[in-house]
């Protein structure tokens, strides 16, 4: 772990007399960096945890330059469990072949390579970010014209984001029923069935209770009646607009509920019909 000000120092800036450790790195979420100059880094998450942002502030790199290199890249790559790539955010900026280069794409990088002096985007200040649906794990890779590894090793990260991915709660389902109540008289298949219904507690609200379609209410009779020649009755008076037969060569009584997120759960009841 760095902090503005303190040991252990990954960096100096801005660059010159007024230099101070780690300067630039924020002073609420510090920042991190390997102090073995290896900066070999990969980052993963808890047991069965994706995300699906993530992003890196890297500071400070890129004016200096041991390596002598004249292309460099740095890239943040997203893999998913497998170990496909899901997204790429990479820098790249030529420069020229010196220990302190002060030319190149990124312009004069004793400037722009400098955590302080530098401005967002620039190689001394850049925000790595990749989204895409279940990151699993993360590499930040270096390379350049003369290898591979990072060609300039004083530098640090900070303000690490991510958001873990949303999933969906385990909702219990609804009830339901369809209890006979009569036989019809044979050779008719089928009766008169009392539906009932109920919404569960993680998932209370009523999206719909349909037999093959059509609304019912809770306790509500209705005639079901096997037949290739569909019908439909509708009732008059009390049960106006309410279906009371339905005459189909299947049956399939819909329950859905949800829950206060619109999350949906729901149950389906096959009729078992007694054969006169």
């Amino acid at each position: 772990m760095v902090a503005e000000g303190q040991t252990p120092r990954a960096y100096g800036a801005p660059n010159g007399d007024n230099s101070i450790s780690n300067g630039g790195v924020d002073v609420l979420l510090a920042g991190f960096y390997d102090e073995t100059q290896g900066h070999e880094y990969s980052f993963s998450f808890a047991p069965g945890v994706t995300v699906d942002y993530f992003s890196l502030n890297m500071l400070d790199y890129g004016d200096f330059n041991p390596v002598l290199a004249t292309n460099h890249l740095v890239s943040l790559v997203a893999y998913d469990v497998d170990g496909n790539i899901i997204d790429v955010s990479s820098l790249s900026y030529t420069s020229s072949a010196d220990r302190l280069p002060r030319s190149g794409s990124a312009g004069d990088l004793w400037l722009t390579g400098d955590a302080i002096t530098s401005s967002p985007g620039q190689p001394g200040n850049y925000m790595f970010s990749v989204m895409g649906s279940e990151i699993a794990s993360l590499e930040l890779q270096f390379s350049s014209n003369v290898g591979i590894g990072p060609t300039d090793p004083f530098f640090a990260m900070s303000v690490l984001c991510f958001e873990p991915e949303q999933t969906d709660p385990e909702l219990d389902p609804p009830t339901a029923s369809l209890d006979l109540v009569e036989l019809k008289p044979a050779p008719l298949i089928g009766g008169k069935y009392r539906v009932h219904y109920a919404c569960s507690e993680t998932a209370p609200n009523l999206v719909s209770a349909t037999i093959n379609g059509y609304d019912m209410v809770d306790e509500q009779q209705i005639r079901l009646i096997v037949d290739d020649n569909e019908l439909v009755r509708y009732g008059t008076g009390p049960w106006a607009n309410e279906v009371l037969l339905i005459q189909a060569p299947a049956f399939s009584f819909d329950v859905t509920c949800a829950d206060d997120n619109g999350n949906q759960v729901s149950t389906s009841v096959i009729p078992e019909f007694v054969i006169p």
